[in-house]
């Protein structure tokens, strides 16, 4: 049996105990039986109120609804073992009752059990929805020397993910800067586009080596407007990176994260090996002197 499949009975198991009073109003005569109280007296309105169907029906949504579970855990544990300490407490009892009372303790655990086994990081995960592949509404290409003003637009959505405007739209290259850019063999730039609007992409670099006749590919910038992100946007445009990379004979395809970046760790953990490295910034030319 899955650990789903035993939340789930556990749950519904403990909304079977809480409903089982419910049945006593249908059926009147058997609550003598299993509850030793006459179906006349106040007793039974005390039991049957404190058995309200609410509880138990709250029990049975919770089985079929995870969102559900913390609520109705609560809910039936102060309602089952509220009611064993009066019997035990408040005594005498009769044997009918405690052996009611003992019968809520095993549901409680076995509430306590489901919520438990329901919680677990590996649980929850299981419960989250894979992320989907981009609705057919997104297109992902690479741009080419005749795209110098997607370009321009790239740089603006980068900017605006990042929240650093300044780095990207502040002293914009000569559009005959990008369309070299854009035709040489080095610089790849894709985009991923929604009716036409460019909400996303990667801007990568190709690396000659030196020890072989190889190259690796160096993913620099990946952004996507928040209006779209969580839609697999950034899955896919990876993918097709890689999908030039293989043409290309790259060895790999490697990228950084900043510390603290969870998305993009989260991200890039998955669907690649992580390697922990230090990243240095050394001054060159003015910044040199000035250090000096």
């Amino acid at each position: 049996m899955s650990s789903r499949a035993l939340v789930t009975g556990l749950f519904l198991l403990a909304a079977l105990v809480n409903l089982a009073p419910v049945v006593g109003l249908v059926l009147p005569s058997r609550i003598a039986g299993a509850y030793g109280v006459a179906v006349e007296g106040p007793d039974l309105l005390i039991l049957l109120r404190h058995r309200a169907g609410i509880v138990g029906a709250l029990l049975a949504a919770a089985a079929l609804r995870p969102r559900l579970r913390t609520l109705a855990t609560c809910v039936g544990l102060f309602s089952m073992l509220s009611f064993a300490v009066v019997v035990w407490l408040d005594g005498p009892a009769n044997a009918a009752l405690r052996r009611v009372a003992a019968v809520d303790v095993v549901a409680s655990l076995a509430l306590a059990a489901a919520w438990w086994l329901d919680r677990r990081p590996g649980a929850v995960a299981s419960r989250r929805p894979a992320p989907a592949a981009p609705p057919s509404r997104y297109a992902v290409r690479q741009l080419g020397p005749g795209d110098a003003p997607r370009l321009e637009t790239l740089a603006t959505v980068f900017g605006e993910a990042f929240d650093d405007p300044g780095s990207y739209t502040a002293s914009r290259p000569d559009p005959a800067y990008h369309r070299r850019l854009l035709g040489g063999d080095c610089f790849i730039a894709l985009v991923a586009e929604a009716d036409g609007e460019i909400v996303g992409g990667i801007a990568a670099y190709e690396l000659p080596k030196l020890e072989r006749e190889r190259s690796e590919i160096y993913l620099y910038d990946l952004a996507v407007a928040s209006p779209h992100r969580r839609r697999g946007v950034a899955t896919a445009l990876i993918r097709k990176l890689e999908e030039i990379a293989a043409e290309r004979g790259a060895q790999v395809v490697f990228v950084q994260a900043d510390a603290g970046d969870e998305p993009a760790i989260a991200l890039y953990s998955r669907l690649g090996a992580r390697e922990d490295v230090h990243h240095f910034d050394l001054p060159v030319g003015a910044s040199r002197a000035r250090e000096s």
